[in-house]
């Protein structure tokens, strides 16, 4: 067996008494363990040590088979290297969202960007096909067109070629589908890796109280059309809030009938969704709706993984790139996608700009009045929602002592 490791960087420690947990920063993993185990990877990592070298460390030789399970299930859960690694670098940026437009045809309430019809569109087709070029130098393995509604602008189709031409690994196309033609589909999916549909509703009825009326027919033919052409990686997404809490499981359904995948996303007091949340949220000061089954247990908590501006990129309607689309504000705005620099892509990988410690310092694990809470690294996992909670000190209050009492009892 190789020696084996602990990767120190890629681990968020919490300490209760004489437990501890380690969760993973990169993929939410996270394991609970008795503290005198926990010194001795501490002493391991201090002196440069193969953990497998310190079994003898305990007397008794039921504590040192203890010690080994133990190892050996960090090492599952990727706390273990067979070699020191001082930095965790991810080598391949995961995706890219691109809004060539922040207009809209619908007026969804929740909706975190403010896509609405007036809005205009700042770059002209010959930009939109220059940011594409640059994106394919990014070399996501995923790019995502979104908007808006990205079908509003009259070159859509232009741009989609163009893309298609150009962009050599897999496309997703996130739309409404409310634009989509039945003669325009062969166009749209060929070649095109999955397209994901916004829809929020099992039927008509609970689908026009967020999205208007007529749409729920629109979009339901459309995807059988869609999948009797051969596309089958189709998602209908719903944003979930008090309003309609119970109409999750019969949307599940639904996808489940039609054979496609259903996404549901909570609702977060953002964007143009902050001017509407009383109608998503139990209280005002919540920052985003929880359901019921979100923390039933220990599976269903995840350690903060968050890798935007790494492991994903959003480019909006101005070209501007920012670390995901929930966080494009100017304070961290990464650069422009026509302003590109050869080098960037390095720059981006090894988070060599002033955002990424902005971006880490939205963490709680980073936060002066977090830092030695025991539940840091799982409370607001979304740095999005931590960007709105530190303006507001009652919002952030009240969320943390939310957190607190939904958290402690499962963790510890």
């Amino acid at each position: 067996m190789s020696d084996r490791y602990f990767a120190k960087c890629v681990c968020d420690v919490m300490i209760n008494n004489k437990q501890v947990i380690l969760a993973n920063k990169i993929n939410g993993k996270w394991a609970k363990i008795p503290i005198e185990c926990y010194q001795v990877i501490k002493y391991s990592i201090e002196n440069k040590l193969p953990l497998d070298n310190l079994y003898d460390v305990f007397t008794l030789d039921e504590d040192k088979k203890y010690f080994e399970k133990v190892i050996d299930k960090i090492q599952e859960l990727g706390f273990v290297s067979c070699s020191i690694v001082d930095e965790f670098k991810l080598h391949r940026i995961n995706s890219v969202t691109f809004s060539p437009t922040n207009r809209c045809n619908l007026k969804c309430d929740y909706c975190c960007v403010d896509s609405k019809i007036e809005n205009i569109d700042y770059l002209d087709t010959n930009q939109i096909k220059k940011a594409i070029d640059n994106i394919v130098k990014l070399n996501p393995r995923v790019l995502i067109i979104s908007g808006g509604e990205p079908m509003l602008r009259g070159d859509f189709f232009e741009i989609l070629a163009y893309t298609k031409d150009k962009f050599k690994s897999k496309i997703i196309l996130s739309t409404n589908a409310t634009l989509i033609k039945d003669s325009q589909i062969d166009e749209i999916i060929n070649g095109l890796h999955a397209i994901e549909i916004s829809l929020d509703g099992y039927d008509e009825v609970s689908c026009s109280n967020i999205r208007g009326k007529g749409i729920f027919d629109k979009v339901i033919n459309t995807v059988k059309l869609i999948k009797s052409k051969g596309l089958n990686r189709i998602s209908l997404s719903l944003v979930v809030g008090k309003n309609n809490a119970n109409d999750v499981e019969k949307f599940k359904k639904l996808s489940e009938v039609l054979g496609v995948k259903s996404i549901i996303r909570n609702f977060v007091s953002i964007g143009r969704g902050s001017e509407n949340s009383c109608r998503y949220l139990e209280d005002k000061l919540d920052i985003s709706y929880i359901s019921k089954d979100d923390y039933k247990d220990e599976n269903s908590i995840h350690a903060n993984m968050c890798k935007a501006g790494v492991n994903q990129l959003s480019i909006d309607c101005k070209g501007d790139v920012y670390p995901c689309p929930n966080l494009e504000y100017e304070d961290l705005k990464m650069f422009n996608i026509l302003e590109f620099e050869e080098g960037i892509l390095d720059i981006i990988l090894n988070r060599d700009m002033d955002i990424f410690d902005r971006f880490d310092n939205l963490k709680p694990v980073n936060i002066e009045k977090c830092k030695d809470c025991d539940i840091n690294a799982f409370c607001s996992t979304c740095p999005s929602q931590m960007y709105t909670l530190k303006n507001d000190k009652n919002m952030f209050e009240a969320n943390c002592n939310k957190m607190k009492k939904i958290l402690e009892p499962i963790v510890w």
